[in-house]
């Protein structure tokens, strides 16, 4: 790095230092340089190389004067959007030794690639260059910037596009009659057409003059712009689907009028204001990039020179074009609001709709449960009122059993004697003894008729408490 830079520099340096273990590929080289001699005695005008290893970095270094008369745009491509830079540490500090010498705010840029868990972790915003001013001494006129740009991923997902970024360094030389060039992460678009045609956006021979460097900024900021209109269009096809369901959405829920309205399209609507927030802040930061370099040529470029109108329209044309996309966005974001407030009140009101309606049914099965509890109370009484009368019943029926069970004796007895089986017998044949009581010699028959019977109930009597005992053993062993 150059030496005395101050504190805030100092700072993007040891930063630097703390993360670029975050930044650069282990062991993948992908790089690719587009170069063009101002030499007139050169056989080769523009020609472009890939490198794949270090020694090839190194074998191109020593074939091609650091210091020659020639312009160079070396590009590093990424793993993807939030991977590292195709390049090792070792091949990154040769180049930028080599080659570049850069300012530390080109670290900060490069800082901003690499491996990411979010789109928010070591963002950078704007333009970063040496002093805007026309008595600038400098022997090297350096700028950098971040442009963020939305392409189509090519996935089988909902939303088709992406916002990614583009890092560029340009390092001009005044004395020397050389550019050097950095692209971090290009488009394949822009990577392609930069190595077909080499540096000049064009593809025509060159004048050995600066104007087409400052040309090539507004070449890439409209190349990476480009697809702007068609990105903010998608945005207002996502709104308008969601404005749909927010104007014509019945506040009744069983109206569905075709239009399914839910608590994920507040979730929608929240995402699709991420988005327009994340575009707003990228198209901003394409104005300031455009204003910066807009200035930065109108002060370093050779003056006068009639080539400056032409590069300055081109610069006020991007600016123009993305002012309007700005207030596009500006415009669908307080739109998205609106929306996103009609279709709160729209699920408050349905909701409270609902917990109305839930009020009732509860209310209904609570008068219901009343209900069935008074009529419960009800038959509870009445079953204690039978249960009452069943045992005042059960008594009588217990004293009666008594009463008979102490006649039975006597019942039996008068029963015998007021049959045939026991006869009064003769006085006359027994002299004057007194009256007697003769059995009937059939008497055993009736001993012979009642004691098998006696015992025949018996067992029948005792056979029906065995089974209702079986039974109801059964049944507790179902209920357990």
């Amino acid at each position: 790095m150059k030496p005395s830079i101050p504190a805030h520099q100092q700072a993007i340096v040891t930063r630097f230092e703390a993360i670029k273990g975050k930044l650069f590929s282990r062991d993948t080289i992908d790089l690719s340089i587009a170069s063009k001699s101002h030499d007139p005695n050169s056989t080769q005008y523009a020609s472009s190389i890939k490198l794949r290893s270090l020694e090839d970095l190194q074998k191109y270094l020593e074939d091609n004067e650091p210091h020659a008369p020639s312009d160079l745009v070396v590009m590093i491509a990424q793993e993807y959007s939030w991977g590292r830079l195709r390049i090792t540490e070792a091949a990154f500090q040769l180049l930028t030794r080599s080659l570049l010498n850069p300012f530390p705010p080109f670290l900060e840029l490069v800082g901003t690639f690499g491996f990411r868990t979010s789109a928010q972790e070591r963002p950078f915003h704007g333009w970063r260059g040496c002093a805007l001013t026309s008595g600038c001494q400098a022997e090297t006129h350096e700028i950098c910037y971040n442009i963020q740009y939305v392409e189509k991923h090519g996935r089988q997902i909902k939303d088709p596009w992406s916002l990614r970024q583009t890092g560029v360094y340009h390092q001009r030389c005044p004395r020397e009659g050389k550019s050097r060039w950095v692209l971090l992460n290009p488009s394949t678009a822009l990577r392609s057409e930069i190595t077909e045609i080499g540096i000049h956006p064009g593809g025509r021979p060159l004048e050995a003059d600066t104007m087409h460097l400052w040309a090539l900024h507004a070449h890439i900021l409209h190349k990476l712009g480009s697809n702007w209109t068609e990105y903010v269009e998608y945005l207002a096809s996502e709104l308008a689907d969601q404005n749909d369901k927010a104007c014509h959405s019945s506040i009744d829920s069983m109206k569905t009028q075709g239009l399914t309205l839910s608590y994920a399209d507040l979730q929608d609507l929240h995402m699709l204001q991420a988005k327009f927030q994340s575009t707003a802040s990228a198209l901003t930061s394409c104005i300031d990039i455009c204003k910066g370099c807009h200035k930065h040529v109108g002060i370093h470029a050779a003056a006068p020179d009639p080539n400056l109108r032409s590069i300055l329209h081109l610069f006020d044309t991007y600016e123009a074009d993305v002012v309007r996309h700005l207030s596009q966005v500006r415009k669908l974001e307080a739109r998205l609001k609106c929306t996103l407030e009609l279709l709160t009140k729209l699920l408050m009101f349905r909701n409270e709709e609902l917990l109305h309606t839930s009020n009732q049914a509860s209310c209904k099965t609570l008068n219901a449960l009343l209900d069935l509890t008074t009529q419960g109370k009800q038959q509870q009484e009445t079953l204690n009122s039978l249960l009452w009368r069943g045992y005042a019943d059960s008594a009588m029926l217990k004293a009666l059993s008594i009463v008979a069970t102490v006649c039975l004796p006597a019942s039996l007895v008068a029963t015998i004697f007021s049959s045939n089986l026991v006869q009064p017998g003769d006085p006359e044949r027994r002299g004057n003894d007194g009256a007697y009581l003769v059995l009937s010699h059939q008497f055993w028959v009736y001993i012979a008729i009642s004691v098998p019977l006696m015992a025949a109930v018996l067992v029948w009597v005792l056979y029906l408490g065995y089974k209702s005992r079986q039974a109801l053993n059964r049944r507790v062993k179902d209920a357990v």
